[in-house]
């Protein structure tokens, strides 16, 4: 199995539970920790076969950023 390990990834949400944190917002920053299969990319060297980088930044973006959570738990899952 391998790992890939994302951090600092920085957004802007409004997430809280007093109103203000979640009227004014504040910056968030997610470490993302994935463990998949990768050895089909290591032996072919074929883009197609890993996972790109831009769209889990990009969903976790959407997470974060479209979304409001009162529980930075519920945030994470």
């Amino acid at each position: 199995m391998d790992k890939m390990i994302l951090t600092r990834m920085e957004y802007y949400g409004y997430h809280g539970v007093f109103e203000e944190e979640r009227k004014l917002g504040q910056r968030f920053y997610v470490d993302l920790e994935l463990e998949m299969d990768l050895s089909e990319a290591g032996r072919t060297d074929q883009l197609d076969t890993t996972i790109n980088y831009a769209e889990i930044h990009e969903k976790v973006k959407e997470v974060v950023e479209k979304k409001s959570f009162q529980l930075i738990e519920a945030l994470a899952e």
